[in-house]
């Protein structure tokens, strides 16, 4: 792996939450028709990426996203902000919704690796980017989420912790074991540090 890269990865060591990377995301009134619009103007184009990047046809994950604010209105009364905002609780949403859609496929989900675009890898070459998304193809499912969660989605660790219904500390000890388990995989790919 190249210094930039490696040090790329060594340097994000799992922050307690990213909320103060971006705006403020509280302050919408749920249980009203203008708060509830004005949550989704806010976190339409978040969803409709994400669930885009799972399912691979954008006219599939318009659909799922529809699904996804559906769900979000029934369920509005059941959020309790945690500290972070509505996020992660649309996030754990959007991955349910995906997840029943792709259980009535005749096929298997993609591998979180073939979700990873282009700008969210690093510039250190084609070759480094391929190598990254094989090598992240060939982990554990739970290590390709808190990973995906975390890197390309731009999640904190409670974050990652909320949508995906496990304690912080688990989210790290995952953290740590992917990026292990992912160094070891780019050696095999003959990316070295």
């Amino acid at each position: 792996m190249t210094q930039p890269t490696a040090a790329r990865l060594e340097s994000s060591a799992p922050a307690e939450s990213r909320a103060d990377e971006r705006s403020p995301d509280r302050g919408f009134d749920l249980a009203t028709r203008e708060g509830f619009e004005a949550f989704y103007s806010r976190h339409n184009a978040l969803v409709l990426a994400y669930v885009t990047r799972r399912v691979g046809s954008r006219e599939v994950a318009e659909d799922l996203t529809s699904e996804t604010f559906l769900a979000a209105l029934r369920g509005r009364r059941t959020y309790r902000d945690r500290g972070f905002g509505p996020r992660p609780w649309l996030l754990r949403i959007a991955s349910n919704t995906v997840a029943k859609w792709w259980k009535h496929q005749d096929r298997k989900p993609r591998p979180i690796a073939q979700e990873i675009e282009a700008d969210a890898v690093p510039s250190d070459g084609p070759e480094l980017a391929e190598a990254l998304r094989r090598s992240l193809g060939r982990l554990p499912l739970k290590s390709q989420i808190v990973v995906s969660l975390f890197h390309v989605e731009r999640l904190g660790v409670r974050e990652i912790a909320s949508a995906i219904g496990c304690k912080p500390d688990a989210v790290k000890a995952r953290l740590v074991r992917a990026r292990t388990a992912l160094r070891r995989e780019l050696k095999r790919e003959g990316v070295t540090q």
